[in-house]
């Protein structure tokens, strides 16, 4: 899932109804500072992952942004493949329901499938499901992820 928000305050209404895996934003809103979006969303999705994408560049501005609760902080231009290799690591590093801090599941089920990630098994029904280890790795990281993209004034 993905979205769009050009204004803080609309910013902090979808962050109340959507839980976002990541949120990609700028600081320049036109009605709310960015380092106070930035803490009051951090307060609201403590497991959201946040990275910023901004000119500003001082020393200053980048550890507001990192102390306002982001979790990197890129200035422009920055190189798009790399942008894109540190969110996949961030959201590598969520547990596999998708919230910070919290313990993982011993078990993901949809529908007839269960993965028992704590015995490393895969069952379909009644059936256990022979994996290879990689094909289990692969199937016990998989969930469908909800990515917010979120931007200032351009």
């Amino acid at each position: 899932m993905s979205g769009s928000c050009r204004a803080g305050v609309q910013a902090l209404a979808c962050a109340r109804t959507t839980d976002y895996a990541l949120t990609l934003m700028e600081l320049g809103f036109p009605d709310l500072d960015g380092v106070e979006l930035m803490r009051r969303l951090r307060l609201m999705r403590p497991g959201c992952v946040f990275v910023i994408l901004t000119a500003r560049r001082e020393d200053v501005d980048v550890v507001l942004g990192l102390e306002a609760g982001a979790d990197h902080y890129r200035t422009n231009p920055f190189r798009l493949a790399e942008l894109l290799a540190r969110v996949r690591a961030h959201l590598r590093r969520r547990p596999v329901d998708g919230t910070a801090g919290s313990a993982a599941p011993a078990r993901i089920q949809v529908g007839a499938l269960v993965v028992d990630l704590a015995a490393r098994r895969c069952l379909l029904g009644p059936s256990e499901v022979s994996l290879r280890a990689r094909e289990y790795d692969v199937l016990a990281r998989w969930q469908p992820r909800r990515v917010r993209l979120s931007a200032g004034r351009r």
